[in-house]
């Protein structure tokens, strides 16, 4: 008999409010957030990503300098090392870092305004942290493909995730299952659920235990 789901929490980067789900046990607290900002010039990814799945910059950046940000906090710069030049900001978290990049028609100035115009309320090691942002950076999310925000919970056992998106490509109560030749192996099942958010279950078992996985969490899903 497996384990009993977890209640885990989570809002995603910029927007409100929280949410609570359940989660099998071999997933962590902390997930992935993703979001679009426009900067004015166009718009950039800014990720959170907890300590333990941080990639390292450095392996293909060099390090370039320190840069002043809000409230004291220093945000560090990276060039990349191959064309096409960009740039890479990171803020230093206890759970983790926040990642965005810069591109080359930016500018060098649009690095320095980035990190001036985002204040993060860090709300503790096991929270995942809230972006604010001043102008000229705002809030970009819409219903264009890959503009939404997304919060992603990964499990110990490979190839397991649970992904949330807003806003929702499927109406509340759909499900559906994603083509075996579009996903290496793995199953993938996709459900529309409340507050117009969608629901993707990635798992290297069969579509049963992916169901496992999937109908806790849109029983559960609920905002506080």
């Amino acid at each position: 008999m497996s384990p009993e789901p977890v209640d885990v929490a989570f809002s995603f980067l910029v927007s409100g409010p929280d949410y609570s789900l359940r989660l099998p046990v071999d997933f962590g607290a902390l997930p992935d957030l993703e979001v679009p900002i426009a900067n004015g010039i166009g718009s950039r990814t800014f990720v959170f990503v907890p300590s333990q799945r941080e990639p390292t910059l450095g392996t293909e950046n060099s390090f370039v300098q320190e840069l002043e940000g809000t409230e004291g906090r220093t945000v560090e710069l990276w060039e990349s090392n191959e064309s096409p030049l960009q740039w890479w900001l990171r803020w230093s978290l206890a759970n983790g870092a926040i990642h965005t990049h810069v591109r080359e028609y930016d500018t060098m100035q649009m690095a320095e305004t980035t990190a001036a115009s985002v204040t993060i309320a860090d709300r503790g090691p096991t929270t995942a942290p809230v972006l604010l942002l001043s102008p000229p950076l705002a809030y970009s999310v819409s219903r264009a493909p890959g503009y939404g925000e997304v919060a992603i919970f990964y499990s110990t056992v490979r190839g397991r995730s649970v992904a949330l998106q807003r806003p929702s490509f499927l109406a509340e109560g759909t499900i559906m299952e994603a083509p075996p030749s579009l996903v290496d192996e793995n199953t993938v099942l996709i459900a529309g659920a409340a507050d117009d958010i969608e629901v993707k279950v990635t798992s290297p078992d069969d579509k049963a235990s992916a169901l496992d996985i999937l109908e806790p969490v849109l029983e559960s899903l609920a905002n506080s």
